[in-house]
């Protein structure tokens, strides 16, 4: 994202203006500036980086083809209702499909984000706890970023499922997806509703949500018996990826993890917007594509994906 000088105070500007040049070192600070949503006045809904680090028309392609307004600022795509914001996105035509998905998906993104009408949308710089970038901030940026990478994320982008797949399993591993103890920790719901959806017995964290939940667990335990692999509940997430990754080569194997993630996020979604319970159909429906069953699917192998989106 490029910085506009329009929106920058004189003083940000004579600090980032040096910096400004084609360079890595430049490169490092404007890529770490965002704008933070206060109004929406300011920030180009489909444009501009301001949600979870994405731009939203690059994320969701097909919705923004759709839009009936696709220059607009935030403050554009809703409107106040008794003190509460509350979003209006235009379409031309009806959803149909995975059409759909993406809609739910981009809600599930906006839900996150809370307008406020006495503030203003600002400039800041992520990686400093402040939101305003200083030497000693910038330092400490790049000397974690100069050290050895995480072999770990090299495996997500392996084209086993489509991007949007991928990049969901990195946001997942980065606890970058909004679960319930996010919104909360971020004062967007109250604590009281903060609880898994699927057993509304403890916090929803991304671990527990994926992992640690009775129903999730059930999940890995039917792929696991069907792939004869036996494995006991790993400490994180992250670790779960590594430990699957590692159980073999075999690419549909290897699938099997980003499907069994993208299904139960979904599954989730359709409980949280749409009040439809988790059921074990859908993960029975694989086994019987024979995900795991280490024979040729003569080209079939990115079928089981498909059937998620």
């Amino acid at each position: 994202m490029g910085i506009n000088r329009r929106r920058c105070s004189k003083l940000w500007w004579r600090i980032v203006e040096p910096l400004y040049e084609v360079n890595s070192e430049s490169n490092m600070v404007t890529a770490g500036m965002r704008m933070n949503v206060g109004n929406g006045a300011l920030i180009n809904f489909w444009d501009e980086v301001w949600l979870n680090d994405m731009i939203l028309k690059v994320l969701f392609p097909r919705i923004f083809s759709l839009a009936v307004n696709k220059n607009g600022k935030i403050s554009e795509y809703g409107e106040w209702i008794d003190d509460k914001w509350v979003w209006r996105i235009h379409l031309r035509l009806n959803l149909f499909g995975w059409e759909q998905n993406q809609w739910d998906e981009l809600l599930v993104l906006l839900e996150n984000v809370c307008l406020s009408l006495d503030f203003k949308d600002k400039l800041i710089w992520k990686h400093s706890s402040s939101g305003t970038y200083s030497a000693k901030d910038y330092y400490k940026f790049v000397c974690f970023s100069n050290s050895s990478p995480d072999p770990l994320w090299s495996k997500i982008w392996l084209g086993l499922a489509p991007p949007k797949v991928e990049t969901f399993l990195w946001q997942a591993l980065r606890g970058r997806i909004a679960v319930k103890s996010l919104l909360c920790a971020r004062v967007l719901i109250m604590v009281e509703n903060a609880n898994c959806p699927i057993c509304n017995e403890v916090p929803e964290s991304t671990d527990y949500l994926f992992l640690e939940c009775k129903s999730s667990w059930l999940v890995w335990q039917f792929f696991c018996a069907k792939g004869k692999v036996s494995w006991v509940m790993p400490e994180d997430l992250s670790s779960a990826f590594r430990i699957w990754m590692g159980v073999s080569n075999n690419s549909v194997w290897r699938m099997t993890f980003y499907a069994i993630l993208w299904t139960l996020w979904t599954a989730r979604n359709d409980l949280v917007f749409n009040g439809i319970l988790l059921r074990l159909l859908r993960f029975k429906t694989l086994l019987d594509t024979e995900l795991l069953s280490g024979v040729k699917l003569n080209g079939l192998m990115e079928q089981p994906l498909k059937m998620l989106i």
